[in-house]
């Protein structure tokens, strides 16, 4: 919800292209109270001064329906609201002009964390590289940042870590235990590269893989969607999937679940992140 012709096409155009939203965009208080009622959202970007009303009257109603997983407020006065926001851990208040880069930030911040499952690095450099995609992984731990493994149109193009990079850094970045991977798109990377081997061999040679074979095996075996079956049995044989490196049946098994449980966090998670690495309904 924004009042400023530019700055909302802004917002519509961010969202819609860059974080795998559907978007309704509307530049007064009263529509955006009228959504509010009607409709559930997953994130709500909410301008806090507009002519008829503010963000607060819009949040208020989106939190007697269902609260958003990610929500940010905007102002060109932001300060002046710091004191009268509740604090919230996927809240964030930001102040304007904002840049499509800081709105995505401020999603990333504000998103919840889900736990369930979460690709590996190998598994995200197979993915982006067989499907010809650009993305750049950043590995955490802790709260830190441990390193980062840039893909370029399927090229494993460099890796960094605090100790240098190359190669080097992508092997520690491979045995680092407890990480969590953040899928990012690359931006304009001016950075030379730094990997010239394939990333097969890279990969392999890195992590010293010895189960090529199992996962060849197992690659030809389809995921089996009964109408009977359990969500958490789909769930099982949608991770059971990637670690097979079959994406394909893992997007088909994810939305499989969320035909039976529209609200599944884990499916929503990974089908979006699927989606934007190129495998969805169209590539089926």
């Amino acid at each position: 919800m924004e009042d400023e012709l530019a700055t909302r096409a802004l917002f519509t155009r961010t969202l819609a292209t860059s974080a795998d939203l559907s978007v309704i965009s509307v530049d007064n208080a009263e529509e955006g109270k009228l959504l509010a009622r009607m409709c559930e959202f997953d994130v709500a970007v909410l301008d806090l001064v507009l002519d008829d009303g503010t963000g607060f009257d819009v949040l208020e109603e989106l939190r007697a329906n269902r609260t958003p997983e990610c929500v940010v407020l905007v102002s060109a006065h932001i300060d002046a609201f710091r004191r009268s926001v509740r604090i919230e851990p996927n809240l964030v208040l930001l102040d304007k002009p904002v840049s499509s880069a800081r709105l995505l930030d401020a999603l990333d911040s504000a998103a919840p964390r889900h736990d369930h499952f979460e690709f590996t690095v190998p598994e995200y450099l197979q993915i982006a590289c067989m499907g010809l995609h650009s993305v750049r992984l950043e590995v955490w731990r802790r709260d830190q940042l441990f390193g980062s493994v840039t893909i370029l149109d399927g090229q494993l193009w460099s890796a960094r870590d605090a100790r240098g990079s190359g190669e080097d850094a992508f092997r520690r970045v491979l045995e680092l235990d407890d990480a969590t991977v953040v899928c990012r798109a690359p931006g304009a990377v001016g950075e030379d590269r730094d990997i010239s081997r394939s990333w097969q061999h890279v990969l392999l040679d890195a992590a010293k893989l010895g189960d090529e074979g199992a996962r060849d095996d197992a690659a030809a075996r389809p995921v089996e969607l009964s109408p009977a079956e359990r969500v958490e049995d789909i769930i099982e044989h949608a991770a059971r999937a990637v670690r097979d490196s079959r994406f394909h049946d893992a997007y088909a098994a994810y939305s499989r679940v969320l035909e039976l449980d529209g609200r599944n966090g884990l499916a929503l998670v990974n089908v979006a992140r699927l989606r934007r690495l190129g495998f969805d309904d169209e590539a089926l």
